[in-house]
């Protein structure tokens, strides 16, 4: 069952509809009806015209926002009215979620991969003690990050994770110095 609500308050949508499809939305102030009249202002007003003209109400029906979204607009035959679709959301499951923070991480780690094989070009088998203490705490990174991802468990939570704050930036900046 369709269940279909009007905005109290607010001036009511219409549609034109022709040969059942909707041709056009919103009622115009100049229009020229199927019979050569013209109005050249005032239309929107001449309500005792619309509905022999083809112009039709819009309806936006109730639907559940939060899983739902409003689609296409269409002509309701039965009802004769132009309403919309309700369509699912398409929204990522928490697994789908998660797997694009992992391909982060692991594109992540690859850059952090790239700065540890710079640094072994630069220093070799010498590096300085805050040098080697970086990749161990990089090397720990992923570990940590995951166990974190894991613990994920709601949508809201995984869409406030950041894989990326202050403190990876802080670790890449100060790789990235010890390479100048």
């Amino acid at each position: 069952m369709l269940i279909l609500f009007a905005l109290h308050g607010m001036a009511q949508q219409k549609a034109l509809v022709i040969n059942q499809e909707v041709v056009r939305v919103s009622l115009p102030t100049t229009f020229t009806r199927a019979n050569g009249e013209t109005f050249w202002g005032g239309y929107e007003t001449r309500t005792d015209l619309h509905r022999a003209d083809g112009w039709r109400d819009v309806v936006v029906p109730q639907y559940n926002d939060t899983i739902q979204q409003l689609g296409e607009m269409y002509y309701n035959l039965g009802l004769d009215l132009v309403t919309y679709r309700v369509v699912e959301r398409t929204q990522p499951t928490t697994d789908e979620m998660k797997a694009a923070i992992r391909e982060d991480l692991f594109t992540l780690m690859m850059e952090f991969s790239d700065l540890i094989t710079a640094s072994n070009n630069l220093y070799g088998d010498d590096k300085p003690a805050g040098l080697v203490e970086l990749i161990n705490t990089v090397k720990g990174l992923k570990s940590y990050a995951n166990a974190e991802i894991k613990g994920l468990t709601t949508r809201t939570q995984i869409a406030r994770y950041t894989l990326r704050g202050p403190q990876v930036q802080y670790l890449m900046e100060a790789f990235k110095s010890y390479l100048k």
